[in-house]
């Protein structure tokens, strides 16, 4: 995937889901889920770095859950707004 344009990965998987359809999978969306996945995991990995430097700023507070809690909101506030631009591109079922 670091090689690779998006658009030919993208394709590649679409065109490998193809035989998927006849059981209701619809292809294109398969690739746009691992695009958006591939997107997700680096900006995962900075809500990741935002956590623990924001868990350092509150004077090193230890423990998974002064991790994992901030993490956590962020993630999920950044996959609502993903879910409120696909749907605004109908994208919704």
């Amino acid at each position: 995937t670091a090689t690779t344009r998006a658009e030919a990965l993208v394709g590649a998987v679409a065109w490998a889901a193809r035989p998927l359809e006849r059981f209701g999978v619809d292809p294109d969306r398969v690739g746009l889920i691992l695009l958006i996945t591939v997107g997700a995991l680096p900006a995962v990995a900075a809500l990741a770095h935002g956590a623990r430097e924001a868990q350092a700023a509150r004077c090193g507070a230890r423990g998974v859950t002064a991790f994992a809690v901030p993490l956590a909101v962020a993630a999920l506030r950044r996959a609502d707004t993903l879910g409120e631009a696909l749907t605004a591109r109908g994208f919704d079922d």
